[in-house]
């Protein structure tokens, strides 16, 4: 599920939401570390610190808004900050 962006960042899409390819997620590899996560859990929390960049390797995440349904689906390759 793509998120509905106004005209003015359309053309940013790549941008904002990037899918990064196999020789991409390779070499950031070595400045991470790989985490699993039981279905259901927080990846991230609105007001809370995250540990920087996370990309998803498998798997699915939804971004929701407190007690609302999902607005954004990421799938393996997407990164968010």
């Amino acid at each position: 599920m793509e998120p509905t962006l106004p005209p003015s960042l359309e053309s940013r899409r790549d941008q904002l939401f990037p899918t990064l390819t196999s020789a991409e997620i390779a070499r950031l590899h070595r400045f991470g570390t790989e985490r699993s996560l039981a279905a259901g859990s927080a990846l991230v929390t609105a007001g809370t610190t995250t540990p920087g960049l996370q990309v998803m390797l498998s798997g699915q995440a939804s971004v929701a808004p407190r007690n609302e349904a999902a607005v954004m689906t990421y799938g393996p390759g997407r990164g968010a900050q």
